[in-house]
């Protein structure tokens, strides 16, 4: 079998393997721009499922420019007559790490990535799409520690009917495996749920309660919290608490309203040392 191949770029390393799909560091032969590249072969399982997202992918992000969104350059088909061997998504290179539960980081840091990515979902949102697949190792942060989410192949137009369950199972909100109803709200608790496992190391649905609250609707135990290893503001634990419950009408209604909060409690924090 041929080796991983893309036109116009010469490969250079392997970043990192997702279901069906590789990721590749390579440079672009005319500009010798870094970029990263990511590949799906017409004989990887789920093919035909795997084209149709990516193309999505690129056909909903391609114009994007917010500094928080990994930013899409191409999008290169290999054919043999009618045949589709395979799509080749060449993107914005992003040195770093995937957001951890394992990162040690501060406070202030959580509610800096919290922001930054409450800033890009909400650009998405007014560009009348939502992510759906919110989750840590679709964020990298950069040494500078700029976190940008990459990976919009679940994206999809807001307020729509989600015709399949799509999505991670640790970070869906409930309509998702529904195949509800989804929009805004959805990537709140995608966000909330990513941000919780972040700091417990726990998934969010783990931690809900056979209590109900007075109006029938499923509690979060809020003592997962006191176990975590950083000491996270009451405000943002009430935050997170609140965009990962069960109903869409009791999450924050929008991520202006999440953004607004983050100011608020990042207002309040030590600035970090210089």
């Amino acid at each position: 079998m041929a080796g991983p191949h893309a036109k116009g770029y010469q490969i250079i390393d392997l970043i990192g393997r997702g279901a069906g799909s590789e990721v590749y560091k390579a440079r672009h032969m005319r500009s010798g721009e870094i970029a990263a590249v990511k590949i799906v072969r017409h004989d990887a399982p789920d093919s035909a499922r795997l084209f149709k997202q990516i193309t999505n992918e690129f056909k909903v992000a391609r114009k994007w420019t917010h500094p928080n969104l990994v930013r899409l350059h191409e999008l290169v088909a290999e054919r043999l007559l009618l045949w589709k061997l395979q799509l080749a998504l060449a993107m914005e290179y992003v040195p770093g790490d995937s957001l951890s539960a394992d990162g040690n980081y501060t406070p202030r840091q959580i509610v800096d990535y919290y922001a930054q990515l409450a800033d890009a979902m909400n650009y998405m949102h007014r560009h009348g799409y939502i992510h759906l697949d919110m989750k840590p190792q679709n964020v990298i942060v950069t040494p500078e520690g700029q976190a940008k989410i990459m990976d919009f192949g679940l994206c999809t137009r807001k307020g729509r009917y989600n015709p399949r369950v799509q999505g991670t199972p640790d970070f869906m909100a409930p309509e998702q495996p529904r195949k509800g109803w989804v929009d805004e709200r959805t990537d709140i608790y995608n966000l909330g749920a990513t941000l919780f496992h972040v700091i417990t190391g726990k998934a969010v649905h783990m931690t809900l309660t056979s209590r109900t609250a007075v109006n029938g609707t499923a509690a979060l135990q809020s003592e997962t919290f006191q176990s975590r290893r950083v000491d996270v503001p009451p405000e943002l634990e009430s935050l997170i608490l609140e965009s990962c419950r069960p109903s869409p009408a009791e999450r924050p209604a929008t991520m202006e309203r999440v953004l607004e909060r983050l100011e608020g409690i990042r207002g309040k924090l030590t600035p970090q040392p210089q």
